[in-house]
């Protein structure tokens, strides 16, 4: 018996990816804004990252592609060795 994840959980994970990266560039930009915290540059590069897997992460909840899903991974992969860096 093959065990997978249903297509509704996958797209659930989807979702909230893109909130949680609608979320953490909205609280960057208001700590930036409201509060007056200055980003560093690895800041700011962080939040391109945000906001490409956010693009991604609702293009693939619109076009379920597989390509889409490799693109997601590797931004995943781009962003988490940003911020070790």
């Amino acid at each position: 018996m093959k065990l997978s994840i249903p297509s509704v959980l996958k797209d659930y994970a989807y979702f909230i990816i893109l909130l949680a990266c609608l979320f953490a560039v909205g609280f960057a930009l208001t700590a930036q804004y409201y509060f007056d915290v200055t980003p560093c540059q690895l800041c700011i590069y962080q939040r391109y990252g945000f906001i490409g897997l956010g693009l991604l992460a609702g293009l693939t909840i619109l076009v379920s592609s597989r390509i889409l899903r490799v693109f997601m991974l590797v931004a995943i992969l781009l962003g988490v060795s940003l911020s070790i860096y």
